[in-house]
């Protein structure tokens, strides 16, 4: 997600508001020395957008009525004359609502790129991480992990025999049973570790701070919970899981991805068993 689409925390959001504050503050003395010889319109929106954006719809209502407030004492300050003494009270309140407007209006736009932004890194069906959105965080998990020298591991579970469900119980049979699977993966993270579908039938978990014997046993109890999980169905599916594991994550995300996508694709070609090594941990369909 874009960083401008990202909302900052409570400290970074209070300063913020607090700068914006100022600015609208050294517009309404500029709009005071000036008067109405040059429209301050547009400038007002500035703190106005700008709240509203990073702080938050209710920031930026406040905001547009700080910056009416603003309007309505450049206003008197000028002494400009009016032939009723409620018309610069009326001004500031029509300005007041065009930039409430405004802050509404931005808040949607936000919400609604926000919302895409969340879509096109979401899988549809099953409502977590997609591929996008993996090869997006496993480089920054990656780069954390070597900045702490921590080991990390890359896992790929892969839901065998879902073409023939699909085939003999129809697609839904098949969602069902990648969906249950991604919940129950989800279900046992870690905090810190990261969940996606990868491919059609394959999820990818990133484990920072695991290495190889954590890595092994770790992973062996998630595969035995989403074989449980899929028992229930009683649908002739099985899983294989390759994992490969670094012990100061060395090497690009890309190596290590297609690294475990080698390995998966070994053990998918043999039913035999396999050791946990280093590099590639194999384990056998259940």
């Amino acid at each position: 997600m874009s960083p401008l689409l990202k909302t900052p925390n409570r400290v970074v959001r209070g300063g913020l508001f607090l700068v914006l504050l100022g600015v609208a503050a050294g517009f309404g003395f500029f709009h005071a020395n000036v008067g109405d010889e040059v429209s301050f319109l547009l400038f007002y929106l500035l703190p106005v957008a700008g709240a509203t954006w990073f702080v938050g719809r209710t920031a930026g209502v406040i905001m547009a009525g700080v910056c009416g407030i603003m309007v309505l004492g450049a206003d008197i300050a000028v002494g400009r004359e009016y032939s009723q003494a409620w018309i610069p009270v009326y001004n500031a309140l029509v300005v007041t609502g065009f930039f409430m407007i405004s802050a509404y209006a931005i808040a949607y736009l936000r919400a609604a790129l926000q919302h895409e932004a969340r879509l096109a890194r979401e899988d549809i069906l099953t409502k977590i991480p997609n591929l996008r959105s993996f090869k997006e965080q496993f480089p920054e998990t990656l780069r954390e992990a070597k900045a702490r020298k921590a080991p990390i591991t890359i896992a790929l579970v892969d839901l065998s025999d879902i073409s023939y469900v699909n085939d003999r119980w129809g697609n839904s049979a098949g969602d069902l049973l990648l969906r249950v699977t991604a919940h129950t993966l989800e279900k046992h993270l870690r905090t810190g570790d990261r969940l996606a579908r990868v491919g059609g039938t394959t999820f990818a978990l990133i484990l920072p701070g695991l290495g190889q014997p954590e890595a092994e046993d770790f992973l062996d109890r998630v595969r035995t919970r989403v074989l449980g999980a899929l028992s229930q169905y009683d649908r002739p599916v099985s899983i294989a899981m390759a994992a490969v594991t670094h012990d100061r994550a060395i090497g690009d995300s890309e190596e290590l991805l297609d690294r475990a996508t080698s390995v998966l694709r070994t053990i998918k070609l043999d039913d035999e068993q396999h050791p946990f090594r280093v590099e590639g941990a194999l384990f056998p369909k259940g």
